[in-house]
């Protein structure tokens, strides 16, 4: 958390520096200090994650499924090593390095399969926010990381929201006070609002 702390009073610090400055330089350097405070709010987010997660599946019932989104490809391996290496439990884990496009309907199976012991899986939404239909498997939706665009969240819940759905959802996003989600959140609102304006 102190990390993070550090990040937002540096991001703020550039910010305004930038806005009395006005150069590409100044503005390109904001833009740098941005990704960097993502990346650390996803590895910080991570840990406590994994914390979370374990009285969470201790509560779950035997039936619930669980899918996993996270922005970062290295948030998503850590989460996934932590379930399979420290909790023992199977999990699958999909994203644009470990599979290629045309494989990664096929490598959901095991989590849309009400009848397979696999209850966990973990995904990017680079790779899998679109053209995936994963039902009737999962009933319990995680968002580890926001992404920066409204659409990509309605899309990731589109996943186990279709034709074929047999039993309720529950979403559930994970914010960290002092990290990039407290940037990111005002961001979707104004730009939600800019979505739902042009789509009506």
């Amino acid at each position: 958390i102190e990390q993070l702390q550090k990040c937002k009073a540096e991001y703020y610090r550039l910010l305004q520096q930038n806005t009395k400055k006005g150069t590409k330089r100044a503005t390109d350097l904001v833009k740098q200090y941005t990704l960097h405070w993502w990346r650390t709010t996803g590895s910080v987010k991570a840990h406590n994650f994994i914390e979370w997660f374990k009285q969470e599946y201790a509560n779950s019932e035997p039936t619930d499924k669980f899918l996993i989104w996270c922005h970062h490809i290295p948030v998503a391996e850590n989460i996934f090593n932590y379930i399979k290496n420290e909790m023992e439990l199977d999990c699958l884990i999909v994203h644009g390095k470990n599979t290629k496009p045309k494989t990664r309907s096929e490598a959901f199976d095991p989590l849309r399969s009400l009848d397979h012991p696999l209850r966990i899986g973990i995904c990017t939404y680079q790779s899998c926010e679109s053209g995936l239909t994963i039902v009737p498997g999962p009933n319990r939706v995680i968002f580890v990381e926001l992404p920066n665009i409204p659409y990509t969240v309605t899309q990731a819940e589109g996943r186990v929201h279709r034709i074929g759905s047999t039993r309720p959802v529950k979403y559930q996003w994970l914010i960290l006070k002092s990290s990039y989600d407290e940037l990111l959140i005002k961001k979707l609102n104004k730009k939600s609002r800019l979505f739902d304006v042009i789509v009506d």
